[in-house]
């Protein structure tokens, strides 16, 4: 037989629960209590943000399209410095927190680098960095938020909500290039790979030397598109990725060339 006093409603459940995650926004990872959930691939959770961060996708681009060339500019400005700085108070949040650790935190993986080149990118309206946010920050950061690394935080926590904005400002960023008139080129594709191959390289190294796991060479992440790859192909894992992603850029300048060959009809 229950008291009374062991009795706990729904309401206070969920009170309780808000609480808890009240408690452990600020947390990272390695201070995070064992018994805490976090938001698995395609829970019903991730799935729900996903929906919504694509949807708002759609609506900034109609909204984008709607402005001048002027107030366009100022827009894809202010976006690359949310962009930029989110990821820079990201690092010195971890160093404040005394959890910061060169093995995992420097900003090394693709989607990191890349956050600094869309800054250039819009700054400087070149040409070849544009086409590396094409080829390289859009699908990264698409990839990212379809397989989110994150799945032990819980949604209501800093790490997580900054995981989810970078990656769709990543993502939406050279989608508003392309909507204000970029015009992806295959020809420049050979300097996109150099690129990744210029940051696989430096990675290797930094691996070796810090037994680090940056642009997951030695190891794909859990749950990830890479993580399936590494399971079908084992030993041929980089090989094969690199497969994917010359996949991924046939999909990516045949649809332009579609849509361009379309659009002229």
């Amino acid at each position: 037989m229950m008291l009374e006093s062991e009795y706990v409603t729904i309401g206070q459940k969920k009170k309780i629960g808000e609480e808890a995650a009240a408690l452990y926004f600020w947390t990272p990872l390695s201070k995070m209590p064992g018994d805490v959930k976090g938001v698995p691939i395609f829970s019903a959770t991730h799935l729900t943000w996903l929906a919504i961060a694509l949807l708002g996708c759609l609506l900034a681009v109609w909204l984008f399209r709607k402005q001048n060339g002027g107030r366009r500019v100022k827009i894809l400005r202010l976006l690359a410095w949310i962009l930029v700085l989110g990821c820079i108070f990201r690092i010195g949040f971890r160093i404040a927190c005394g959890v910061f650790s060169p093995r995992w935190d420097l900003p090394l993986h693709l989607c990191d680098v890349m956050m600094f080149v869309e800054f250039y990118a819009v700054y400087s309206k070149k040409e070849f960095p544009r086409e590396l946010v094409f080829a390289l920050g859009m699908p990264g950061a698409l990839a990212a938020l379809i397989t989110p690394g994150e799945i032990y935080y819980p949604f209501w926590n800093i790490y997580y909500l900054l995981f989810i904005m970078l990656h769709v400002l990543l993502f939406l960023i050279p989608v508003l290039m392309l909507a204000d008139g970029f015009v992806p080129r295959v020809r420049r594709l050979p300097g996109c790979f150099a690129f990744l191959a210029v940051l696989a390289a430096v990675d290797a190294v930094v691996n070796r030397q810090l037994k680090s796991n940056y642009l997951f060479i030695s190891e794909a992440a859990e749950g990830s598109i890479l993580d399936v790859i590494q399971e079908m192909f084992g030993a041929w894992y980089l090989p094969a990725a690199v497969g994917m992603v010359l996949l991924i850029w046939g999909m990516l300048y045949g649809g332009v060339y579609l849509w361009r060959r379309w659009g002229r009809k």
